[in-house]
């Protein structure tokens, strides 16, 4: 009913995709950040250890910062290291067969 009083959480301002630190050329392949806060979107490259494929799980507080984000092979906090009992999710052939990239 009145939608300028209304304001975003902002949960889902930003995207991750990208390789990890061992990508082929980092400076081409490396982790990348879309920062969906600013008008337009910011893209800036992020160093990470884990590779991430466009269909990332992320999780951001109500200002926008991240909290944490998963590959769907492990859960990962702000530092980039896996959380407590964040690993070894949707195990099983598949997982095993991409356990040290992204769940596909």
């Amino acid at each position: 009913m009145f939608p300028w009083a209304t304001y975003a959480q902002k949960h889902d301002n930003l995207q991750l995709f990208g390789f990890g630190n061992n990508a082929p050329n980092p400076a081409l392949f490396g982790g990348m950040v879309m920062d969906y806060s600013f008008n337009p979107p910011k893209l800036y490259p992020q160093k990470r250890k884990v590779d991430i494929s466009f269909y990332s799980g992320i999780g951001s507080d109500s200002s926008g910062h991240l909290m944490f984000y998963t590959n769907g092979i492990s859960i990962r906090d702000t530092t980039h290291n896996v959380m407590l009992n964040g690993d070894t999710l949707n195990p099983g052939p598949l997982w095993q067969q991409w356990k040290d990239k992204y769940y596909p």
